[in-house]
């Protein structure tokens, strides 16, 4: 350890005080976004893109491929956008099982499980029953809206397979 310690001083931005033009990439994207103006409304169906191995690290790749590591991606001029961490309960690296229940129903299972909670491990069918979990799909679809995922790999991807059982309600 070198001993160096970072501060990170966050200002409040207000369009008063700051030319916001004049401001790094960074913080302009954060006066953006504090200044957002949310709709009203409720959705009226759910989208969910997956970009499968779209890592923090793949987007910054492919903006210095681009040659501008300041452009946005397409994706990222979405008004709603997020991360999810989708390791698994028992794994510190996950597949594509894991990572599908943790991103559509915010609960974490173990290794090669889908759509059950972690008190069911891998291979133990009897352990099914009562750990299964509600995708945000099942939820909307209750609720009246229309359902899809856009995904950069097939649909029969195992990443997008915790959507595949809710198409029977």
């Amino acid at each position: 350890s070198s001993g160096i310690n970072q501060v990170i001083v966050i200002k409040k931005i207000t369009s008063n005080s700051v030319n916001v033009l004049n401001l790094p990439l960074g913080q302009r994207i954060l006066h953006k976004q504090m200044h957002k103006k949310f709709p009203s409304k409720a959705a009226k169906n759910l989208i969910i893109v997956i970009a499968d191995g779209m890592s923090i690290a793949t987007q910054t790749a492919t903006r210095v491929y681009l040659g501008n590591e300041e452009i946005n991606l397409s994706f990222e001029e979405f008004p709603y956008a997020g991360l999810s961490k989708t390791y698994c309960v028992n794994y510190q690296v996950s597949d594509s099982a894991c990572t599908a229940t943790a991103l559509l129903s915010g609960i974490k299972t173990n290794f090669g499980v889908l759509s059950m909670n972690a008190n069911v491990p891998l291979n133990n069918c009897s352990a099914e029953m009562d750990n299964g979990v509600d995708s945000i799909f099942k939820y909307a679809q209750r609720a009246g809206k229309s359902t899809a995922i856009v995904t950069n790999t097939k649909i029969t991807d195992a990443t997008v397979a915790g959507k595949e059982h809710e198409k029977f309600l």
